[in-house]
């Protein structure tokens, strides 16, 4: 057996695990509104300082690098030091990066502050998983990931809608203003409810190097999935930025191969439940995001619908997953989990490919009744699946299974929206050229090639998530610990 590079002092006892299950719940939701609440904010943005679109797009943008390209090492250095260090930390990381960001005078200044605010995020998503997993018993770790996830949800279904009031009636800057006092109450609750477990740091050193090359490759990767998006891939720069991808990935390889004290022990995906569970997180998220992505302009574009009647109309998923999910967390405890995360991801890829029946003659009625199908799908799979995933894993790598999985989870949503952006602009701009050669002067025209455009986007994403319901049912069911099968 290999030895355990930290020791564990005396066992939880579980008696604060809803004042934790509070404290998590307060940073997910926060993070997950402000994230809802600032997309729909950027064209009022660009408009106030008066930038092009290109420009406000890095406030998102910049937001998704900085996270990703942290998550990991948060979560190797929440081990390490403590999970109530990191994440109280992050609670006042952020809130002050949302005082910075409500202060901006330009543009660029808006930016970077973004930086420090998804520094701080980077910070309590890292440990959110970990921290949940260690203060309930195993027996309920489904019910209470699956509460984590009603909250990710339930943050999601009222962004939209509590942005567009608060645009209205008051102004971006106060976007940011109402997270001040959510951080604030949240940073002083982690100070006295979250504590300090007797986790030692046994002479051990931070893995500098392989946080490096990660940070890099992370942040190369996602600035060429976005070259990919705008400007396609037979630009130079997205193949110099796929280069630095290539150089900085074998880098970090290389590093955590060799590495006493890797920042992920990559033996960790040998193990059937954590690396195909990541990779079913990373092709869920994939296909969920194209959905998110694209619906938006066929409610609009081809349905006329208004931003209000879109708006009511999109909270479908994000509502259903916050009923579903804690309850599939809950069952996942009582009759495992891979028969739920195969039906969850049937039903999502079921889902998405009866998008194809969806056209110009559509109504909204046609659409959210498969919405609802995805989010119930999807709410089936993430609670058991991230069960799963934190449960294959020994205590001391929480803090490393809960970054991986973060980080599926962001790759996930930037790979969907780069592959729905790329197949459907090739496939809009071939149909309407087809079509307009046989009928000309057509007003209907560009209708009917975003409906076919749009269909070949769910038919590559709808199998994509079939393929990962497959893959989930393939791995088994397991409730061994991944250290306890660590070999010498």
């Amino acid at each position: 057996m290999r030895k355990h590079a930290f020791r564990i002092g005396h066992p939880d006892k579980y008696q604060d695990k809803w004042w934790v299950m509070l404290v998590v719940g307060m940073g997910t939701f926060m993070g997950t509104l402000n994230s809802s609440i600032a997309n729909i904010s950027l064209p009022t943005i660009s408009n106030y300082f008066q930038v092009k679109l290109s420009l406000v797009a890095w406030v998102m943008m910049v937001y998704l690098l900085t996270t990703s390209s942290l998550l990991i090492t948060f979560g190797r250095l929440s081990d390490m030091v403590g999970r109530k260090l990191i994440y109280s930390s992050g609670f006042l990381v952020f809130t002050c990066g949302t005082i910075l960001c409500s202060v901006s005078g330009g543009i660029y200044q808006l930016i970077f502050f973004r930086v420090i605010q998804a520094t701080g995020g980077a910070m309590m998503v890292s440990n959110s998983a970990a921290l949940i997993t260690s203060a309930f018993p195993d027996k309920e770790r489904g019910k209470a990931l699956g509460i984590m996830g009603g909250i990710v949800a339930l943050g999601l279904t009222c962004g939209p809608p509590l942005g567009g009031i608060i645009l209205e009636e008051l102004g971006w800057r106060w976007i940011f203003y109402v997270n001040i006092p959510v951080g604030i109450v949240g940073f002083l609750l982690a100070m006295l409810i979250l504590k300090k477990k007797p986790t030692l740091f046994l002479g051990r050193r931070f893995d500098i190097k392989g946080a490096f090359f990660l940070a890099c490759a992370m942040i190369l990767l996602l600035l060429v999935l976005n070259q990919w998006q705008n400007v396609g891939w037979g630009v130079p720069s997205t193949h110099w930025l796929f280069a630095g991808f290539l150089f900085f990935g074998t880098l970090f390889l290389v590093t955590e191969s060799k590495s006493k004290d890797p920042i992920i022990q990559l033996s960790f995906f040998r193990h059937r439940i954590f690396g195909i569970g990541n990779l079913c997180v990373f092709l869920v998220y994939l296909s969920h995001f194209s959905v998110i992505f694209l619906m938006p302009f066929y409610l609009t574009r081809v349905l006329e619908l208004s931003p209000s009647q879109m708006g009511w109309i999109l909270i479908t998923v994000p509502l259903c997953l916050s009923v579903v999910a804690p309850f599939s967390g809950w069952l996942s405890d009582k009759i495992g989990t891979r028969l739920l995360t195969t039906f969850g991801l049937s039903l999502a890829g079921f889902s998405i490919l009866s998008i194809l029946q969806l056209g110009v003659n559509s109504n909204y009625r046609d659409v959210v009744f498969r919405l609802i199908l995805l989010g119930l799908g999807t709410g089936m799979f993430y609670s058991p699946n991230n069960s799963a995933i934190m449960g294959s894993v020994s205590k001391e790598d929480y803090g490393r299974a809960a970054g991986v999985l973060a980080t599926m989870r962001n790759l996930g949503m930037a790979m969907g929206i780069s592959v729905a952006s790329l197949i459907f602009t090739s496939s809009e701009n071939h149909y309407l050229s087809q079509l307009q050669e046989k009928a000309l002067e057509n007003p209907f025209l560009p209708k009917i090639a975003f409906a076919q455009a749009f269909h070949n986007v769910y038919i590559v994403t709808g199998v994509v998530c079939l393929v990962g319901a497959f893959l989930s049912y393939l791995r088994g069911e397991s409730k061994a610990k991944y250290s306890e099968m660590l070999q010498d």
